[in-house]
């Protein structure tokens, strides 16, 4: 029989799509928002105005007009404001999986500075479980969440903290969404991480099945234990 033919970057369509109820707030006032996420974008209305790209850098989809109510960096990325939305997760403890919600606040600065800062809430029904504050992207808090808040005996089931997901080397992630699944190409990133080589490293990550939430779950979830760098 003719031997499996090498999947290259892009013959797997994307499946994860996710569309966060969320508010958006600045000098001009609070409104609740939809953002609509898929294959590393995220796309949402704010005011009659679409705005596209990584979440911590929206831009505006067409020029805005003289006097809009906005604050852009350079006249482009959202700045002087703050996202709020929620994520669905699911907690790993003794004997079940149990249903929670990781509660997401991203401040961005004014663009003299543009300093933000992303703070996670993990909740349980009510009770916070976890929470982690940083001033940098949502790989280094799901970092510091997963690998030193949680209570002992309880993990985080999510795209993030599986065996089968990796961030591109080099340029590091985005700042949401950015995180690939290899489930497709497992075996190559299983190769390129026992040979500690960036370049197949990088070339597993283009090979990649698609994008996806840092807390996004399939049934090819793999727990990763202990956890892999380069």
């Amino acid at each position: 029989m003719p031997g499996k033919p090498k999947r290259v970057c892009g013959s797997y369509p994307s499946s994860v799509h996710a569309r966060l109820a969320g508010l958006y707030s600045d000098r001009f006032g609070r409104e609740a928002i939809t953002i609509d996420y898929s294959d590393g974008t995220f796309r949402t209305e704010i005011r009659g105005v679409m705005f596209r790209g990584s979440l911590d850098e929206l831009c505006p989809v067409v020029p805005l007009p003289p006097g809009a109510p906005f604050v852009l960096y350079e006249a482009n990325g959202l700045c002087s404001c703050t996202f709020e939305w929620a994520l669905p997760v699911t907690l790993d403890g003794p004997a079940r999986l149990r249903a929670a919600r990781l509660a997401c606040t991203l401040r961005i600065g004014d663009p003299e500075d543009m300093n933000q800062e992303l703070r996670l809430v993990l909740h349980e029904d009510a009770p916070v479980v976890a929470a982690v504050a940083t001033d940098h992207n949502f790989e280094a808090a799901m970092w510091e969440l997963t690998r030193g808040s949680l209570p002992p005996g309880v993990s985080l089931r999510a795209c993030a903290t599986c065996r089968i997901a990796e961030y591109r080397p080099y340029v590091g992630s985005s700042f949401l969404g950015d995180l690939g699944c290899c489930r497709g190409n497992r075996a190559e990133l299983a190769a390129a991480r026992a040979a500690h080589s960036k370049p197949a490293l990088a070339r597993a990550y283009d090979n990649r099945t698609e994008r996806v939430l840092e807390t996004h779950v399939c049934p090819d979830y793999s727990a990763r234990t202990p956890p892999v760098s380069i």
